[in-house]
């Protein structure tokens, strides 16, 4: 059983969700690899079933460079799917554990941490998806220095670059100077702000989540700021990783679809309204900052009622009355008139 095999006490878990990015994985992977670093890590990769030949690709990669012969080395084919767990040849700080999934899980709604417990007892984590990639050798080893001298670190973040198609360019925050974000700061900036290919974080996090926190329908954002509730986010101006934008089947992209964006703006409104309510409204105002253009999205579909709009401004920092009115001009009183 996975639960009973001989591994590391690893200092730090890479978490690596990947689907279809037959394209993209062996740049992640090339990252994950490249990292110096004086402890152990383990990167856990799952591939969400993917359907254009990922799978094969990552087992061309690790059987090229992890060694599958060292006392130690797991595989096991199981009801879900196959497990392997293995050792990098030179990098031999560096494992992975690669998580085959048989059935999409992501479209059912299933937890995949479930298959990983073995892998679960760290200090640290990070995060990148497989469309992303590492660009810095020593980016774990900086930001787990950090939190090691800082205790009441929770979260460290850095600049980073966004690639859309061939083009590459400074993205998200691209401060040049190292500093610490406040709550309201987190909350008002969004999750477009740090790349999520740029977290590491204590693992501790992911223990004893709020109830908002649980029925997020992302991870990257609310992670920020439940970083931000628990102690410091501290932000590195080392640029060390690349944040595919637009790709073919990234999340960003999704979000043109009508139906996708629709449903991803309810959900944000509906947690974090439950924020505001949980942090008894200490943090309205940055809270609604950051929902009312959802507001004023859903309104203009006539998905919600203009009350619920003007709640939402006047909760805001932004208190923009006269767009406020424009906006029930255009959606509530022109169509009248048109028919008059």
């Amino acid at each position: 059983m996975v639960e009973d095999f001989d591994h590391r006490e690893f200092l730090l878990r890479v978490v690596c969700k990947t689907y279809n990015h037959a394209a993209y994985i062996k740049d992640a992977l090339n990252g994950f690899v490249m990292q110096q670093t004086t402890f152990p890590y383990v990167c856990v990769i799952f591939d969400d079933a993917s359907t254009d030949g990922e799978q094969e690709v990552i087992r061309a990669y690790l059987s090229d460079q992890f060694d599958f012969d060292e006392d130690g080395a797991y595989s096991e084919d199981t009801d879900f799917g196959h497990i392997s767990y293995v050792r990098h040849k030179t990098n031999r700080n560096c494992y992975f554990v690669v998580v085959y999934l048989k059935e999409n899980h992501y479209s059912q709604k299933k937890s995949k941490y479930s298959y990983i417990s073995a892998w679960r007892g760290v200090k640290y984590a990070a995060l990148c998806e497989g469309d992303d990639f590492w660009t810095d050798p020593l980016k774990l080893q900086k930001q787990v220095d950090y939190l090691e001298s800082h205790p009441e670190c929770m979260l460290t973040v850095h600049s980073a670059n966004w690639k859309t198609g061939d083009d590459i360019y400074p993205g998200g925050c691209q401060d040049s100077f190292p500093k610490d974000y406040s709550l309201e700061e987190l909350i008002r900036c969004g999750g477009y702000f740090f790349a999520t290919a740029s977290f590491v974080y204590k693992a501790k996090l992911t223990v004893d989540w709020p109830e908002w926190r649980k029925i997020a329908s992302v991870g990257d954002y609310p992670l920020q700021i439940l970083s931000g509730l628990r102690g410091d986010v501290h932000y590195l101006p080392d640029n060390m990783c690349v944040y595919r934008y637009q790709n073919e089947g990234s999340w960003s992209q999704n979000q043109h679809n009508k139906e996708a964006n629709e449903a991803f703006q309810k959900k944000k409104i509906e947690w974090m309204t439950l924020l505001d309510e949980e942090t008894g409204h200490r943090y309205q105002k940055a809270i609604y900052d950051q929902l009312v253009q959802h507001f004023n999205s859903l309104f203009h579909l006539r998905e919600i009622s203009f009350w619920d709009y003007a709640k939402a401004v006047f909760k805001s920092g932004e208190k923009d009355y006269w767009h406020l009115m424009k906006d029930y001009y255009r959606v509530c009183l022109k169509p009248i008139f048109k028919r008059v």
